[in-house]
């Protein structure tokens, strides 16, 4: 029979005592195929949620250590304009002070 191939209905309207109502082969196949979803979720859970975190562990570090390099590069090759606008901005700030 039905009921003794998926167990009790799985229904939310289930209550103790009530009933017990035939499942159709379809609502079977469907109960069996999300119960066994979840436990294949459930088991896979922490190695995708590892994956996940190494991803964007990797992403962040390799984006900044990006950032950095070519950040050097692009300061190193400017230079001569960029020496020019540090010095007066940090003399404007040393001057501040004394103007205010």
């Amino acid at each position: 029979s039905i009921s003794a191939i998926a167990g009790p209905p799985r229904t939310p309207s289930h209550r103790p005592g009530a009933p017990l109502v035939a499942l159709a082969a379809s609502e079977v196949r469907m109960i069996r195929s999300h119960s066994g979803l979840r436990e294949a979720v459930r088991a896979d859970s922490w190695r995708y949620e590892t994956k996940v975190r190494f991803h964007e562990r990797a992403i962040f570090v390799g984006l900044w250590t990006m950032v950095l390099l070519v950040g050097m590069r692009t300061m190193s090759s400017l230079r001569a304009i960029l020496e020019p606008l540090i010095w007066a901005f940090f003399l404007m700030m040393a001057l501040l002070p004394l103007c205010d």
